[in-house]
């Protein structure tokens, strides 16, 4: 039996500076597994990374709010819900599933990490999969949310044997979407999120960089040894028709050779 369980919290400020939190849990056979990281990126500094697998409970829902704290990172944080959340099962068949729970879609997070302490608008999901890693159908994975104060959009693209495109504006789940590197469109609505010029946070196979610390476990995943991921920062612009809104974006892409 497998199953992953994993949280991804991030918060970015007005003027750019990030910091994304991970919690997860692995559960194959009899090997049990937890990891936790936290990549940090101040506007006018470097990314910087830290990994544990002792990180603790699991962040926790209390009414409407997300709290999260990991003494091993140096980090604690809330996250205080300002949209719904959205919940979708992606994949569901006699292999395995795969649930995307997007628990705020949109919130206000304070984060204090070591003698920083990071504030602006945030996002939260956690995901949990029964299908095994080496059995997913898609060999591309893009993924991203965009924050401004008028506007969400939040968008997961797979591409390979079952090639599938899922976007949410402001709640309201799109049928329609187009998805690139630098762009995301959403042509029944007349939208168009540019995300050009946008900095690189992370970018190498997953094995040195956001799995790091449990190479050994990506080791024994076929596929998985060569994954590589790129995770942008981008000032984003979302157009619809004559009006514009301007936030922070979060994307990436990963591909699975």
């Amino acid at each position: 039996m497998f199953r992953l369980s994993k949280w991804y919290l991030d918060c970015v400020t007005d003027t750019g500076d990030a910091v994304i939190l991970y919690w997860a849990s692995i559960r194959w056979g009899l090997l049990r597994l937890h990891y936790g990281a936290t990549l940090q990126n101040p506007a006018s500094g470097k990314p910087t990374h830290r990994y544990t697998l002792r990180p603790g409970p699991e962040p926790a829902v209390v009414h409407g709010e997300v709290q999260w704290a990991c003494p091993r990172l140096g980090f604690s944080g809330t996250w205080s819900a300002r949209s719904a959340g959205i919940e979708r099962t992606l994949l569901d068949g006699p292999r395995g599933m795969i649930h995307w729970h997007c628990v705020s879609p949109r919130a206000d997070a304070t984060v204090r990490i070591g003698d920083d302490m990071v504030q602006g608008q945030a996002y939260v999901e956690h995901l949990t999969m029964t299908l095994k890693p080496w059995r997913l159908p898609f060999h591309e994975l893009r993924w991203g949310r965009f924050l401004s104060p008028a506007d969400t959009l939040i968008w997961i693209q797979w591409r390979g044997s079952m090639s599938r495109t899922w976007a949410w504006l402001n709640g309201a789940e799109r049928r329609r979407a187009g998805v690139t590197e630098d762009r995301v469109e959403l042509p029944e609505d007349g939208v168009v999120l540019d995300l050009r010029g946008g900095r690189v946070l992370r970018s190498g196979r997953l094995a040195s960089t956001a799995l790091r610390s449990i190479r050994a476990f990506t080791a024994l995943i076929p596929r998985w040894r060569t994954a590589h991921e790129t995770k942008w920062l981008t000032r984003g612009t979302l157009s619809r028709h004559d009006e514009t809104s301007g936030g922070w974006a979060v994307h990436e892409v990963v591909r699975w050779q």
